[in-house]
């Protein structure tokens, strides 16, 4: 089956982002600015085509495996992030997120990339690794993530754009390369940099990466609906395997009822998948231990309209 996979995966990004908006209260799109930021470098570097796109991939997902660590390592009692702010251990969540993308059909060896993308260029990273053991990718990636936190606020000012050049300039041999580094201020100007604090960043994203479709057997289709699933269970703790649960009976199910064997997968993807609309669902109505009004049950509609 050809399928657009940089559109599956840029919607398991915004699934994310739905996600990580109930669990720690982040809504600003920080992994698409992360993209576009890594997709400007990389262009600067000579990367293209089938690379860029596992490049932008990989910026999309950098921190996949942050709700997993919220709802595993925490114990479910996600409410301890607004009480400490603790921040996760960076080296659990870059090891399960290389784990989680691992089965992904990626063009390109994207070996290591998400687990070292936390890699500081003098090696004070949490597995010790210099800027020369890391992959390029990750060493992109880290430089824009750390970036885009530092220059975070909720409007870019007239002086963000400094502080962007600044911070950069300043952790070049600690965090950052020098190839890295250069490569962001070839990139980036003054004007381009705080268009990013415009909605219509996202766009650009888009026009910059190849939309190269590939053409996937099923246990390929198969990993990227486990791992969608994933990322929609870990929404709700009371929800953390339903999903792919729903997908094996279905499975299972379907086989024993007599059908054809791609009648049995297409049941398993359905299954995996049949919950995708609630990531639009806020957890005060899917957690709600009451009856729901008439506008709660409009949204649950509406969201189902969408995963439609």
């Amino acid at each position: 089956m050809t399928l657009d996979v940089l559109g599956l995966l840029a919607a398991c990004s915004y699934a994310l982002d739905c996600v990580e908006a109930e669990l720690v209260h982040v809504t600003n799109n920080h992994s698409k600015r992360v993209a576009y930021m890594s997709v400007c470098i990389a262009k600067q570097m000579g990367i293209q085509e089938e690379s860029l796109q596992d490049l932008a991939v990989c910026a999309l997902l950098h921190d996949n495996a942050l709700t997993q660590y919220i709802q595993e390592e925490l114990h479910n009692d996600i409410s301890q992030i607004a009480v400490t702010q603790e921040v996760p251990k960076l080296g659990a969540h870059c090891i399960w997120g290389e784990k989680n993308v691992a089965e992904l059909p990626f063009h390109t060896d994207v070996s290591d990339v998400i687990l070292y993308h936390h890699e500081n260029a003098d090696g004070s990273g949490p597995f010790g690794k210099k800027w020369d053991e890391i992959p390029l990718f990750s060493r992109i990636i880290h430089l824009c993530d750390l970036l885009d936190i530092a220059c975070r606020t909720k409007k870019f000012a007239e002086g963000t754009w400094k502080v962007a050049e600044q911070f950069v300039q300043n952790s070049t041999g600690t965090m950052f390369d020098r190839e890295c580094r250069d490569a962001f201020l070839r990139a980036f100007s003054e004007e381009q940099f705080l268009s990013l604090d415009r909605e219509t960043f996202e766009d650009q994203l888009w026009k910059m990466v190849p939309r190269i479709k590939q053409d996937l057997d099923f246990s390929q289709i198969k990993a990227l609906a486990v791992f969608f699933a994933r990322i929609v269970d870990y929404k709700s703790p009371f929800t953390s395997t339903h999903s792919i649960g729903v997908a094996e009976d279905a499975e299972k199910l379907s086989r024993h009822m007599g059908f054809d064997e791609e009648t049995v997968q297409k049941m398993y993807l359905a299954g995996a998948l049949h919950d995708i609309g609630k990531v639009a669902i806020g957890n005060e109505i899917l957690e709600k231990p009451g009856k729901l009004t008439d506008e709660e049950f409009k949204a649950i509609a509406k969201a189902i309209t969408m995963a439609f």
